[in-house]
């Protein structure tokens, strides 16, 4: 703990790297959905954020959507909020918004890219993130219409 703190006093960069890898090796196991979705979409976007910068910022709004939103229009001014159909017009990266019913909860996915029909995400559960693939149809259907991009 006393290394730690010296590191903190004397370089907030080295300590803010310290605290990211800290994250890192963790698995994201304890990070809330909307957090992990930005950073994933962010870092395919090569910006690098900070955890608690990203927490702390979206933990301000009631409206998670809206947190994520207004953080991401840091980075671009034509981030939106997106009803998509048919997702063949679909910019990627993009995080897809999914309405939980069990929990009565949002949950969110990282969608990669779309690839020959198919919308390539990565999915959070059990502190790994699997990437998956799913037609375009079916992902719009079954998983989400909505999106950020």
């Amino acid at each position: 703990m006393s290394f730690v703190n010296k590191i903190k006093n004397k370089s907030s960069v080295v300590y803010s790297k310290l605290i990211d890898f800290a994250f890192e090796i963790n698995s994201y196991e304890n990070t809330p959905m909307a957090v992990w979705a930005v950073m994933s979409f962010l870092n395919a976007r090569n910006v690098i954020v900070n955890y608690s910068e990203v927490n702390n910022y979206i933990a301000k709004y009631d409206n998670i959507v809206e947190g994520i939103l207004n953080y991401l229009k840091k980075f671009d001014d034509n981030i939106s909020l997106y009803k998509i159909y048919n997702g063949k017009d679909m910019k990627t990266p993009a995080i897809a918004i999914i309405n939980n019913t069990q929990s009565n909860a949002l949950d969110f996915l990282h969608i990669v890219s779309i690839n020959d029909g198919n919308v390539i995400f990565k999915v959070f559960a059990l502190g790994n993130a699997d990437v998956m693939s799913l037609p375009i149809y079916e992902f719009t259907r079954d998983v989400s219409c909505i999106v950020i991009c």
